[in-house]
């Protein structure tokens, strides 16, 4: 266990590694892909969807819809800053990514998201601190907007 999270903080993953997460998460892949219907690829930045990533490790997501030519616009938001260091999309004009902490608040504009995808980041949260981070997270949606949990 302690070779891989060495391996993690260098930014490595292992073949196991890689595809524990590819089929583990496949319902989340599968959920902005179909969100995202019909609008494969767009030119204009501007309307691409809005997809806000909690817990997003490297930006593997992004990583992931773009082998798959699914491009939006993507927040990927990580309390652990040598996991944003260790991204492998970072620079992109269409990715941000922020070292936040979601219980003491996030720096993206309410109303601004199309979905919100987390995948097995919020059992960790104080059960006392999960209302306010839920209710933080249906604040940033747009009207309509999605919000796609997964828990172990």
């Amino acid at each position: 266990m302690k070779k891989q999270y060495k391996c993690q903080l260098q930014g490595e993953e292992s073949f196991i590694d890689t595809q524990f997460v590819t089929f583990s998460q496949t319902y989340l892949m599968n959920a902005i892909i179909e969100f995202t219907k019909g609008k494969k690829y767009l030119e204009n930045v501007k309307e691409r969807a809005n997809i806000l990533d909690l817990g997003c490790y490297n930006g593997r997501v992004m990583h992931f819809l773009t082998q798959v030519w699914i491009f939006v616009n993507y927040t990927g938001v990580d309390v652990r800053p040598e996991y944003i260091q260790s991204s492998s999309v970072k620079g992109r004009k269409d990715v941000k990514l922020l070292c936040e902490d979601v219980t003491k608040g996030l720096t993206v504009a309410d109303n601004s998201q199309d979905m919100i995808v987390s995948a097995e980041v919020l059992e960790h949260i104080d059960a006392d601190k999960l209302p306010g981070v839920i209710q933080l997270l249906c604040d940033k949606l747009k009207p309509q907007g999605r919000m796609v949990v997964s828990f172990p």
